[in-house]
């Protein structure tokens, strides 16, 4: 399982607000959905969570591929293929443990956010964030 104290650092910040609020509330999520498997809480507790964290992830992408069509990046394929993808994922784990009747979903869930937010922030998402800065564009 994840380290407990995954946390926003400043290695995280892209400079655009709006994202890093975006992604410092995605890692307070993911911090809390661990917090709640170690504290054993009841499955209803631990799907509230997960839910919590998809619904907030699946509307950071909308607010960011907007702000991508909007500002004309020319990476806007690639970097929506991206999110695509942790959607895609998060499907699969959640129909995986639904198929094996598990009780939750989310310690391979945590896991698998835990990695991709930090890993896509570092990378794409700190492209896009040079691109709207250097075109003097917003992410409103």
């Amino acid at each position: 399982m994840m380290d407990s104290t995954l946390a926003w650092n400043d290695d995280l910040a892209l400079g655009v607000p709006v994202m890093d609020d975006d992604h410092k509330r995605i890692l307070e999520l993911v911090q809390a959905l661990f917090n709640v498997l170690v504290n054993r809480a009841s499955e209803s507790v631990i799907n509230d969570a997960v839910l919590e964290l998809v619904n907030h992830t699946c509307a950071h992408f909308e607010r960011e591929e907007r702000c991508m069509v909007e500002n004309h990046y020319p990476e806007y394929a690639q970097h929506k293929a991206e999110h695509s993808k942790l959607t895609e994922e998060i499907s699969k784990i959640i129909a995986l443990v639904k198929q094996e009747n598990s009780p939750t979903i989310s310690e391979p869930l945590l896991n698998f956010m835990a990695e991709w937010v930090i890993l896509h922030t570092k990378g794409a998402d700190r492209k896009f964030a040079r691109y709207l800065k250097a075109t003097g564009s917003s992410f409103a």
